[in-house]
C-alpha cells in the first residue's frame, strides 16, 4: 500500500512538472565543460575542474552558490538540478548526494535520489548512449550490476559504510534507431534524444490515454531510489551516495544529467542561463540527425537571441552547441526522469504483487 502511495504521489508531481517548463531544474555547469579543449588540460587542471570520485559535484563554487542568502535547496537527491558536463575519453563524472528528510507535502517518503541522462539531439551525438549508476550503502551488490560499472566500487575513493559494503543500482540504455526527439522550442531552442519507449507526445499527455504513465513504456536511462519499505534496498538518510555517468565506449561527449525530483526550492540563475542557451557549450557542431525532424527543431528562438541555429557556426574551438535549460529547468528532462523512475517503481510493484 505504501508503495502505491509513492507511485501515485510521484505521478502527481510529474504531471505538475510537465506543465512547468520554466521551473524544473536549477542549472549548473561543470568547469571542465567550459573549456574549449578539455582533453588538453593538465592532470592538475583536470583534478580541479572535473567532477570525479576525488572531487565530485558539488564543487566549491556550487557550495558557495548554495550558501547565498535566500537559497534553500540542498544536494540531497530531492531538489531538482540539471548539470551540464563533459566527458573526455574514458572519463567517469561523479555527483555526491546526501539524502535528507523531504519537506515536500507531495512526496510521501522521507528521501529519494533520481538521476537521468539525456544527450542533446544532434546528428553528431546520435550514437552516444551515456550510462548512469548509483553507488552507496544499503544498495544491492548484484554481480551482473557490478560487472557493468567501469570502476570497482570497493576501490573507489568514497566513504565506506560503518556496517557492510557499498552497493550499486545501474540503468541500461540500449541503442534504438531511429531515436525519439523531444523539442523544447519555446524556452530554450534545445532538444534531447529520448530513450526507447518514450515520445514527446506521451510525455506531454497527448497519447490515447492522455496520461504519460499509460502511454509511455520505458525503463531505460534512469536511476530511482526512494526510502520505501517496498524497495529491494535501503536508501539511508544522511549517508553518502554517488551518481556516476560515463560513456560505455569511453568516447568523449557533452551531456546534461537531471538530478532530483522537486523544484520546490528552485533558484533562477541568469548567469548560467546566458552560458547554456542556444547550444553554446557543445564541443562539436550540431546538425539534424534525420532528414525529417519534429516541428520546432532548431527554432526561431535562437535567431531571436541573435544566433544562427541551422547550421550552427563552427569556431576555432569547434564548439557550436550547448546543452541545458534557459530558465533554470526543462520540462522534457523532468518529465522523462519522473516517467522513467515511475515505471521502475511500477515494475517493482508488479514483481511483488
Amino acid at each position: 500500500m505504501k508503495l502505491r502511495m509513492v507511485i501515485a504521489a510521484m505521478a502527481a508531481c510529474s504531471a505538475m512538472m510537465v506543465g512547468s517548463s520554466a521551473r524544473a531544474h536549477i542549472p549548473f555547469i561543470e568547469a571542465e565543460a567550459r573549456e574549449a579543449d578539455p582533453a588538453s588540460l593538465s592532470a592538475e587542471q583536470r583534478a580541479e575542474k572535473d567532477y570525479s570520485f576525488e572531487n565530485p559535484f558539488p564543487h566549491q563554487e556550487d557550495i558557495d552558490f548554495q550558501n547565498e542568502p535566500g537559497n534553500t535547496f540542498a544536494y540531497d537527491g530531492i531538489d531538482s538540478m540539471a548539470v551540464n558536463g563533459y566527458l573526455v575519453p574514458g572519463e567517469v563524472d561523479v555527483f555526491h548526494l546526501v539524502p535528507a528528510e523531504n519537506d515536500s507535502m507531495a512526496l510521501p517518503f522521507p528521501g529519494a535520489i533520481l538521476a537521468s541522462a539525456l544527450p542533446p539531439a544532434c546528428g553528431e551525438l546520435v550514437d552516444q548512449y551515456p550510462l548512469v549508476a548509483l553507488i552507496g550503502p544499503g544498495l544491492p551488490r548484484e554481480a551482473d550490476v557490478l560487472d557493468q560499472l567501469p570502476f570497482n566500487i570497493d576501490e573507489a575513493p568514497v566513504p565506506q559504510p560503518d556496517a557492510g559494503m557499498n552497493g550499486a543500482l545501474f540503468a541500461p540504455n540500449p541503442t534504438i534507431d531511429p531515436r525519439e526527439v523531444f523539442v523544447e522550442d519555446v524556452v530554450t531552442g534545445l532538444s534531447w534524444f529520448l530513450p526507447a519507449g518514450t515520445t514527446q507526445e506521451c510525455l506531454e499527455g497527448q497519447g490515447p490515454a492522455g496520461n504519460p504513465f499509460q502511454d509511455c513504456d520505458t525503463l531505460e536511462n534512469s536511476i530511482v531510489a526512494v526510502t520505501s519499505p517496498g524497495q529491494p534496498y535501503d536508501l539511508m538518510l544522511g549517508e553518502d551516495y554517488y551518481v556516476a555517468i560515463w560513456d560505455p565506449d569511453g568516447e568523449a561527449q557533452d551531456y546534461t544529467i537531471a538530478l532530483g525530483i522537486t523544484d520546490a526550492h528552485y533558484v533562477n540563475r541568469p548567469d548560467i542561463n546566458a552560458e547554456i542557451e542556444c547550444f553554446q557549450l557543445l564541443h562539436s557542431s550540431c546538425t539534424a540527425p534525420y532528414p525529417e525532424m519534429p516541428e520546432g527543431y532548431f527554432t526561431d528562438f535562437c535567431e531571436q537571441k541573435g544566433q544562427n541555429p541551422d547550421p550552427f557556426p563552427s569556431s576555432s574551438s569547434g564548439r557550436g552547441c550547448s546543452v541545458g535549460p534557459v530558465e533554470g529547468g526543462s520540462a522534457p528532462m523532468a518529465a522523462a526522469a519522473f516517467l522513467l523512475g515511475m515505471l521502475l517503481l511500477l515494475r517493482r510493484a508488479r514483481r511483488t504483487a
